[in-house]
């Protein structure tokens, strides 16, 4: 299952440390930067961070950023993969 995250969070590495296919996230730290200027509230964006990872920790489940395309990428290459 897909989870979508919207807005919740802008840098996947904020609440996972490997791409589906278990490739290391570095974090990036402009859009890391940028979620913290327009977010505002610090202790909001912590929490939608630990209750992204939480669900992403789900075996069933695929937590998807709107601002990050390494997750989309790797679900892609992997779909590729088993197609091709």
């Amino acid at each position: 299952m897909l989870v979508h995250a919207g807005d919740a969070v802008f840098d996947a590495s904020s609440y996972t440390e490997t791409s589906p296919a278990g490739r290391p996230l570095e974090a990036k730290r402009a859009m890391r930067l940028f979620e913290s200027v327009v977010g505002r509230d610090r202790r909001a964006i912590k929490a939608n961070h630990v209750a992204l990872r939480r669900l992403n920790d789900v075996d069933e489940i695929t937590v998807l950023p709107a601002h990050d395309s390494r997750i989309l990428d790797d679900l892609n290459e992997q779909r590729s993969a088993r197609s091709g």
